[in-house]
């Protein structure tokens, strides 16, 4: 680049949305590196440009830019990591039943969700067994508010 501003900066990342062009750029000025955001305002104000821009360009000084590099790739490393981590089916189901218990309606989903679970039943660890029986429990319990409410709605 010609522009003076840029002398001496060095492209450490391109992102698609200012978004996240920002969060990167507070991360990496919170770790004590200057950053400079190339075409962000342009595409702020007008999403379709991303595309012909090459998306929102962070630079940073030259001497600091490997340091951001590296920061940078690790962050992205932490992110792959928490998007490979499954969820735990047995704390998912129990999540879903003790929600069932302030919405009542959810229990129609909540009850059968749990009881499916029972098909593994076998292969499930003690301490899921607990969460799916608590689950079980909770949603019966939910299940059995709506049909009353129904009840007393119909009557």
């Amino acid at each position: 680049m010609t522009d003076p501003h840029f002398e001496g900066m060095v492209e450490v990342g391109r992102y698609p949305s200012v978004v996240e062009a920002s969060i990167i750029s507070n991360r990496l000025d919170s770790e004590g590196i200057s950053t400079f955001l190339a075409d962000a305002e342009m595409i702020g104000v007008n999403v379709h440009m991303q595309q012909a821009l090459g998306g929102v360009k962070i630079f940073t000084p030259k001497q600091e830019a490997e340091f951001a590099k590296q920061l940078i790739a690790d962050w992205q490393e932490d992110v792959n990591q928490i998007e490979r981590t499954p969820e735990d089916p047995s704390q998912r189901i129990l999540r879903v039943a003790s929600a069932s218990l302030f919405l009542w309606p959810l229990s129609v989903y909540s009850l059968p969700l749990s009881l499916k679970h029972l098909e593994n039943w076998a292969q499930l660890s003690p301490e899921d067994r607990r969460k799916t029986t608590k689950a079980i429990t909770l949603s019966s319990c939910a299940f059995a508010f709506s049909i009353l409410v129904v009840f007393l709605v119909l009557k």
